[in-house]
């Protein structure tokens, strides 16, 4: 299978990515929240915590992208021509990676982090009931909310893209749509032509029919007029006639 043609080693290696950076973060959230520290005051902790639950969700979206495209291959073997060796790598590869991001986010809402949450969440209300404690927590806000604004901005300029392909292939499609309707007219133009000449040798034809009838009636009258003697005289010189020719051209 080409590689250029195969979504699965795209997306895994995004998913790669993406499984180190939220392994750093894994192993600084467990730092911090090992050290004993009232997490509920430390705008790291916080900012890791976020982070890394951002990241635990995009991986997961991405494993059911993986395994989707492996149900594709599994079921359009001879188009994709992937060994079983190979569909079972990939298998194995979205199934340790599932359980890698699983053990992450059994730790994060395990009892005992969430109750070390919720003691440090207390002690700090308790104790840090100042405006200084409500600047930290606004800055942390805008940091939040400048990430969930960009990432606003990129969905909104990803549909702006798409609507922008949609426009073009609108255009194309209605520029083709009005080649076909100019070649329609022209044909039906030259059918109506056509049809004119046809009606024209009809009526020629006709007219050439009654010349042709009237010939015969005269050239009967004449014979029976004629006379049996005529008739025999015509039809001994037409004879001769006849011979002539098939003499002449014989002898071209």
């Amino acid at each position: 299978m080409d590689l250029l043609q195969d979504p699965f080693n795209v997306v895994k290696e995004e998913v790669q990515q993406s499984v180190n950076g939220v392994s750093t973060l894994y192993d600084r959230w467990q730092a911090l929240n090992n050290s004993g520290s009232n997490t509920a005051n430390n705008d790291e902790f916080k900012w890791v915590c976020n982070q890394l639950r951002t990241g635990i969700k995009t991986i997961e979206w991405d494993l059911q992208d993986l395994e989707a495209t492996i149900g594709i291959v599994e079921h359009n073997r001879q188009k994709f021509k992937l060994e079983q060796e190979e569909v079972d790598a990939r298998k194995r590869f979205v199934s340790e990676t599932q359980y890698i991001i699983r053990k992450m986010k059994e730790d994060l809402n395990s009892a005992s982090s969430k109750g070390k949450a919720h003691n440090d969440d207390r002690s700090a209300l308790m104790a840090n009931r100042t405006i200084g404690h409500n600047e930290k927590y606004g800055k942390l806000d805008d940091a939040v909310r400048r990430d969930n604004q960009e990432f606003i901005e990129m969905q909104q300029r990803n549909q702006q893209q798409m609507l922008d392909d949609q426009d073009q292939d609108l255009e194309a499609f209605s520029a083709t749509v009005s080649t076909l309707g100019s070649m329609a007219k022209t044909i039906n133009k030259e059918l109506e032509e056509h049809a004119v000449i046809l009606d024209h040798m009809d009526t020629e034809v006709d007219d050439v029919s009654g010349r042709l009838k009237q010939v015969m009636r005269r050239v009967d009258k004449l014979l029976d007029d004629a006379g049996e003697r005529v008739q025999w005289c015509l039809i001994v010189s037409l004879v001769l006639i006849l011979i002539g020719l098939v003499v002449i051209v014989f002898k071209v």
